[in-house]
């Protein structure tokens, strides 16, 4: 007995369709196929300005990771840097930090006014002198691509120079001094000359 309602349900509904369809033939039917040209060119804005925040959103990300991959080489150049200027002072005789007393090698490009210490090494070695200069005061040849630290552009932006004998690695590893060469290398960049 169930079927049969089912069945009439079903015709009946169809029918009441119908019958409204062929009561005003003028009337259609409203099917949507697609999207009008609004919606599109709405949805396309609202697509533009979201990709624009993602990618403002994406580089600034970018450059904060940047900044703080280069704060994190420059703190290990620190380190390693320090490590290797205690090494130098606990092997000297003696440390000068009176750039007056200090006699400058011809082949140290350094100025009395940059110095700011130097280590009478044993052995008869030539002394190891370190001083701080502007990037901005450097000769022409310095590759500003080079240096890692942030804020080249800054007046205050300075390179860490050790001038003295070379190191060299012995055939067993060891690290020594050649005592028959004198050269100026920057140790560290980014040094803050303002203070």
């Amino acid at each position: 007995m169930l079927m049969p309602v089912a069945a009439n349900s079903a015709t009946a509904s169809k029918s009441y369709w119908e019958a409204k369809v062929r009561r005003n033939p003028h009337q259609k039917l409203n099917k949507q196929n697609g999207f009008t040209l609004t919606e599109l060119i709405i949805a396309a804005a609202l697509g533009t300005g979201l990709a624009i925040v993602v990618s403002q959103l994406m580089v600034s990300h970018l450059q904060s990771n940047a900044r703080s991959e280069s704060l994190q080489r420059q703190r290990e150049d620190w380190k390693r840097a320090t490590r290797f200027i205690e090494s130098e002072i606990a092997m000297s005789g003696r440390i000068f930090t009176a750039s007056e007393a200090i006699s400058i090698p011809a082949s140290c490009d350094l100025q009395t006014s940059e110095i700011k210490l130097a280590l009478d090494l044993p052995r008869e070695l030539p002394p190891v002198i370190y001083g701080v200069r502007l990037l901005n005061s450097s000769t022409s040849s310095v590759d500003r691509s080079q240096w890692i630290g942030e804020g080249q552009d800054d007046q205050n932006f300075g390179l860490l120079i050790r001038c003295g004998p070379s190191l060299k690695i012995t055939s067993n590893g060891d690290d020594d001094y050649d005592g028959s060469s004198t050269n100026q290398t920057v140790v560290l960049d980014g040094i803050d000359t303002s203070g």
